[in-house]
């Protein structure tokens, strides 16, 4: 019997981050970051999908389980207000792409939603990705290829750091190349979420995003720490901006290169 082998693979800015896992260690094996270009036009994603197919056929294994992280680039997101009556995952799906396409219109129709339900009276994430990349992704796994997870990079990062994020309010940011997608907490209740690309260094974008959420957002929790994840590069961290202190979320430094790079292939 075949043990299915888990590869971990993350659509970045710039590049295809991949990791296999020995499926009897359960320790990193193999791991590599192939270049990658977005096309100029169609469909932005498809070099990232090909690449991965390439890989996929030269690498082929007996039984392979996909874990996989989008690019925030690729990724809409909205906070849905809670609505009294909806109680069925079926239902909260529904409202969500009512939303989507009360937001963007008639594009919204052909994309794949994901809504979670949250607790009452909360607002919760919704996210959406363009359909045929989902299509696509869906066609790559056949025979003996499972595509266990699918998750956009934010979530990623947010799902690996939450422990960390301590106060009554804070913010989270993730970096890409490019892109920054912050939110804001309190109580653990989302206050508000932006996800937008820019050309500058992150902490000019963070400083944009920051003025323009400022004029919408509650600030009757009192000022908060910002916590920043992703690809953020070696350059030092700005002790505060916009009046908010930020806090660099690293990986340990005792980690191996392996680990590491499981951590680039899980989005984190």
């Amino acid at each position: 019997m075949w043990l299915p082998e888990p590869l971990y693979a993350t659509f970045a800015a710039d590049e295809l981050r991949l990791c296999t896992i020995s499926p009897l260690t359960r320790r990193p094996r193999d791991h590599q970051a192939i270049p990658v270009t977005a096309a100029d036009e169609g469909e932005p994603w498809r070099p990232w999908v090909e690449a991965l197919a390439a890989w996929l056929e030269i690498n082929d294994a007996k039984a392979r389980h996909i874990h996989l992280v989008v690019s925030d680039r690729f990724v809409r997101y909205i906070l849905l207000p809670w609505r009294a009556g909806i109680d069925s995952a079926r239902e909260w799906q529904a409202y969500a792409g009512a939303r989507f396409r009360e937001i963007y219109g008639d594009a919204a129709l052909g994309w794949t939603l994901r809504a979670p339900l949250f607790a009452p009276g909360e607002q919760a994430i919704a996210m959406a990705i363009d359909g045929n990349l989902s299509q696509a992704l869906n066609a790559l796994c056949s025979g003996g290829r499972q595509l266990v997870s699918l998750q956009p990079r934010f979530v990623a990062g947010y799902n690996h750091w939450r422990q960390h994020l301590h106060g009554k309010a804070c913010g989270f940011a993730q970096v890409e190349k490019e892109r920054l997608c912050l939110a804001f907490f309190a109580q653990g209740k989302w206050l508000a979420l932006r996800n937008e690309g820019g050309n500058g260094a992150w902490p000019e974008q963070l400083a944009m995003q920051l003025h323009r959420l400022e004029l919408t957002l509650d600030t009757a929790h009192g000022p908060a720490s910002i916590y920043v994840g992703g690809d953020m590069g070696p350059s030092a961290l700005p002790e505060t901006v916009s009046s908010y202190s930020l806090q660099r979320l690293e990986l340990p430094a005792n980690w191996s290169a392996g680990q590491r790079a499981l951590a680039r292939a899980r989005g984190i």
